[in-house]
């Protein structure tokens, strides 16, 4: 799907006339269908074998619900549809589950609303819950639609897989008979329910509710909120370099990243990325596009590779291109040393707004000093060269497991504080100022920001390892 629908994007940007234009979205919408039935047809494969992980972190669920209402509202003004959302007063500004899920869910029963109106509106109502044992409480959704309803006998099977009122709606209206299906099991993953009233000819309204924690209004007003259309658009010609075995997938990211102003080099492996990027001191490469799943290899392999590789070509940014949209997937890709994350199919707009946010993260605008020289320059003057060399590999080992031992907190959706804090000591200590700091803001960082800064722990060890390695060699020269 990548490549079907990379290709009809870079068709439509030609100049083939309105004709072949038309036929070309007409393409490209039969095959976005495509994709949402592939999509319904895997989540509903994991929900059924258990896979399905929660990833619970601090959100505020009604920016949630607006989010999807946004998204959705041309498809609603497209039949004259007045679509509205009202939070109840008692609806919290924060709470901690799985938005990923909730925004499906809230996906699922507002686009079926509007797919099965033809005239009226769709409502969107929310509001805070019965307490639950464990310090969780009931956030309540309802979305109520004056659409064709649905025969009491039906209802009963209604939330069961492949299940629509009858064939007709199939054939009129589409889908994959999976959505509320899903829903239902997301519901129950989240620790609800789903429930529904409908008069045929009326419309219907759907009922579900979420367990969620309290959670942390504080934290999300800081984490940062960045034009990232605009960033995207300011973007300078780079130099990327895409790597992905799949030749389709290499002329369309090539493609659109060409048209898109970018000088564009394509390999087909970690190893040959590995070695062109090795290669490249003379034209460096801004960024790497790097395909996580590829034999021999995989991009994960090829990232700790790169970093292994002497400065300035180990700091290289490297964004995860990757069909796992999970988050579990996204900290296994940052933990490797990646410094972005990007699902296919691309999207343009998507890829360039992170790689406008990776080129743009702190340390790169401002990039401090790796070492406190006072600090090193002292604990050189009082050891020996072997002691000093000796204290930095147990520097490299100790701050190497703290960092494991951090990733390993965020994949739990625990906090990094206590691994964070042990970190920074360590770093101080050593004279590793840069990566001290860079610890110390992930001892009291929101969730999201705590993922972000994250991402540049275990390259910025690496060169903050090999700068302590060339102290200790004039150390020694000395």
């Amino acid at each position: 799907m990548t490549g079907v629908l990379g290709m009809l994007a870079l068709l439509a940007g030609d100049d083939i006339g309105p004709v072949h234009h038309q036929r070309v979205e007409t393409a490209r919408r039969s095959a976005e269908g495509l994709l949402v039935l592939l999509d319904d047809i895997l989540d509903f494969s994991k929900l059924e074998s258990g896979k399905c992980v929660v990833d619970e972190a601090n959100c505020d669920p009604a920016q949630i619900a607006a989010a999807v209402i946004e998204l959705l509202r041309p498809n609603a003004e497209a039949k004259g549809l007045v679509l509205s959302m009202h939070m109840g007063p008692s609806m919290p500004e924060a709470a901690v589950t799985d938005a990923a899920r909730l925004r499906q869910i809230l996906f699922n029963l507002i686009g079926n609303a509007i797919k099965f109106t033809a005239s009226g509106q769709v409502s969107v109502r929310a509001q805070r819950g019965a307490d639950l044992p464990g310090d969780r409480y009931l956030l309540e959704f309802e979305v109520e639609d004056t659409g064709i309803g649905i025969a009491p006998e039906i209802i009963p099977t209604l939330f069961h897989h492949f299940t629509q009122a009858d064939s007709s709606i199939t054939r009129t209206y589409g889908g994959s008979g999976l959505g509320l299906a899903i829903s239902k099991r997301l519901c129950e993953l989240l620790g609800g329910t789903i429930s529904v009233t409908s008069t045929p000819g009326k419309g219907s309204v759907f009922r579900f509710g979420v367990a969620v924690r309290a959670g942390d209004v504080a934290a999300l007003r800081v984490e940062p909120s960045a034009d990232d259309g605009a960033a995207a658009s300011r973007l300078p010609p780079l130099r990327i370099l895409v790597v992905d075995d799949n030749a389709v997938n290499q002329q369309v990211v090539g493609g659109l990243l060409t048209r898109a102003g970018h000088r564009v080099v394509t390999v087909d492996s970690g190893p040959a990325a590995v070695a062109a990027i090795n290669g490249a001191a003379s034209d460096r490469f801004d960024v790497v596009l790097m395909d996580v799943q590829m034999p021999g290899m995989d991009g994960l392999t090829a990232t700790g590779h790169i970093r292994a590789l002497p400065p300035p070509q180990n700091s290289v940014p490297v964004i995860a291109l990757t069909a796992h949209a999970s988050n579990s997937s996204r900290v296994e890709c940052l933990g490797a040393g990646m410094n972005g994350f990007v699902t296919k199919p691309v999207r343009l707009r998507s890829l360039l707004d992170e790689i406008a946010l990776v080129l743009a993260l702190p340390e790169r605008q401002a990039p401090e000093p790796l070492l406190d020289t006072g600090q090193v320059d002292e604990l050189t003057a009082s050891l020996s060269p072997d002691a000093w060399q000796r204290i930095i590999a147990s520097f490299e080992d100790s701050a190497g497991a703290e960092i494991e031992r951090i990733g390993d907190a965020l994949k739990s959706g625990l906090s990094p504080a206590r691994a964070a804090h042990t970190l920074k000591g360590c770093a101080w200590n050593t004279g590793a100022i840069c990566l001290g700091n860079l610890a110390k803001q992930l001892e009291t960082a929101p969730p999201a920001e705590a993922q972000r800064l994250a991402v540049g722990l275990r390259p910025l060890l690496q060169r903050t390892t090999t700068a302590l390695l060339a102290s200790s060699r004039s150390h020694a020269e000395a």
